[in-house]
């Protein structure tokens, strides 16, 4: 976040476009990952 100059808030907004996008998906205790092509919607 610091590296960017980017608030929290503005990246939860972010990531969670993203998912509802379905761009990224999330793995409980492990992250946030890009879906590939052959596992985008």
């Amino acid at each position: 976040m610091e590296e960017f100059g980017v608030a929290r808030p503005t990246i939860r907004k972010a990531m969670e476009r993203l998912r509802s996008a379905g761009k990224v998906y999330t793995v409980p205790n492990l992250g946030s990952f890009v879906k590939t092509g052959s596992e985008a919607e």
